[in-house]
């Protein structure tokens, strides 16, 4: 099944492509439950509606079908299962449908055939090789291993998701009989079957297990790259002259935030900025607390700011402070918060005040 490219913009193309997909989905998910030639016919009836639509858009979309037998295609099986195979007019089309006469549905869209639905087509049994149908290589190979007879049976792994559900083909389990033709009981078929269907259940909780796994070493590596990150974010605050702070953009502008290291400046531990929202206007000297209310009364205006005020120390005595922070917005400008930082610079004041005496 092709697509003929015409000029179209990428985003026509992809939503032709995405309904496309969309259309073939619903025929393979419709048509699994149906028996095979009522399987056959719904997806003939629903691939030349997608053609219909395609003509409709200024698309093209060729449909060929024609008869085959399963060891065609790499589909698996004995010569004599026949098969409907619906495709594009290149042989090696990357999409293609195809329906056997027992009943399996199989779709491959730029990856291996899924098994859609699957009734007998991977089960074989040989009685006599030198009396099959096989190919005289495969002949000649189980001859020169000494195998006379042999029963296949296919192991398929079950892929769900997305609100889809196919399988695909995994390997082969074989049973060999060396010494002379074999009838193949039904009791040994269904046994062979089990083991099948136990090794598939097996492969994949193994793969289920190292999916796990990897995710978990992924998520311990992350987890140990967040912890060291935030070691050493939490050093350099630590170590910091200037105290980190976040707080309220009205009200009381009460604190949100505040790095450890204020403790080592101011006295304080953060927890008694954040739990009392007034914390940091009542412990402005009274000198300056108007005149740090009348610069705050400019955020509408303004987004960066920076003042100097006496802020009171935990032994009681007042600390000249620098205060520069933004003002953080929303995308509809909206404030959100405040982000800044303090420093101690009553070191630097009172030089400047000798210097003037």
């Amino acid at each position: 099944m092709t697509t003929k490219r015409l000029d179209w913009s990428q985003e026509q193309r992809e939503h032709i492509k995405q309904e496309m997909r969309r259309r073939i989905q619903q025929a393979l998910e419709f048509a699994k439950d149906l028996s095979a030639e009522d399987c056959r016919n719904e997806i003939r009836s629903r691939l030349f509606a997608i053609q219909k639509y395609c003509k409709s858009v200024g698309k093209t979309f060729i449909v060929l079908e024609e008869r085959i037998t399963c060891d065609q295609f790499e589909l698996g099986g004995s010569r004599e299962e026949p098969a409907t195979l619906f495709r594009g007019p290149n042989e090696n089309a990357s999409v293609a449908i195809c329906v056997t006469d027992r009943g399996s549905l199989l779709y491959r869209n730029d990856s291996p055939w899924q098994i859609y639905k699957q009734r007998e087509l991977l089960t074989r049994t040989v009685a006599d090789i030198h009396t099959s149908d096989l190919a005289l290589c495969h002949i000649a190979l189980l001859a020169e291993l000494q195998i006379r007879s042999n029963l296949v049976v296919s192991i398929v792994l079950e892929n769900g998701g997305m609100g889809e559900s196919s399988s695909q083909l995994w390997g082969l389990l074989v049973a060999n009989y060396c010494f002379e033709p074999r009838q193949w009981e039904p009791l040994e078929i269904n046994l062979l079957k089990q083991l099948g269907t136990q090794v598939s259940i097996a492969i994949q909780q193994a793969e289920l297990y190292q999916k796990a796994q990897t995710e978990l070493l992924e998520r311990q590596r992350t987890e140990k790259l967040l912890q060291s990150t935030q070691n050493q974010l939490q050093h350099l605050l630590a170590c910091s002259p200037a105290i980190i702070y976040s707080c309220e953009p009205s009200g009381d502008f009460g604190a949100t935030f505040v790095s450890d290291n204020v403790f080592n400046i101011l006295g304080y531990a953060p927890q008694e900025f954040t739990s009392h929202s007034h914390f940091w206007l009542t412990h402005i000297h009274p000198d300056d607390g108007n005149r740090v209310l009348a610069e705050l009364a400019q955020l509408p205006h303004r987004e960066h700011f920076a003042y100097e005020y006496r802020f009171l120390h935990k032994n009681g005595y007042y600390r000249w402070m620098y205060d520069e922070f933004r003002l953080v917005k929303d995308p509809q400008g909206n404030p959100i918060e405040i982000v800044g930082c303090w420093q101690d610079i009553s070191d630097r004041v009172a030089c400047v005040q000798r210097d003037r005496k």
